[in-house]
């Protein structure tokens, strides 16, 4: 277990300190999921990706398919597209 906290979090959580306020891990993960079916995503994938349990039943024990491949598109889109704004962020940072 860690002694000192790590840098930009909250000490009592642990939630990351960003710009606009305390953020949890709900608030990423939402907002992960937002992206990528912006970017296209079909849900039923954001869902994988967010590991979330088939809530329909005969789905659930009829199709095992884990859609791997398209859970390592939309993860490469979504980084993609953190890239895109972090490196348009330090474009309009002013030097």
């Amino acid at each position: 277990m860690r002694s000192t906290p790590l840098k930009n979090r909250s000490k009592a959580t642990g939630t990351p300190l960003l710009s606009g306020g305390a953020w949890t891990p709900h608030d990423l993960r939402r907002s992960g999921a937002t992206m990528m079916a912006e970017l296209g995503v079909l849900s039923e994938i954001i869902e994988r990706c967010l590991n979330h349990v088939e809530m329909n039943r005969m789905k659930r024990t009829y199709q095992r398919h884990e859609y791997r491949s398209e859970q390592k598109t939309a993860w490469q889109l979504l980084g993609n597209r953190l890239e895109a704004l972090l490196n348009l962020n330090e474009t309009m940072t002013p030097q």
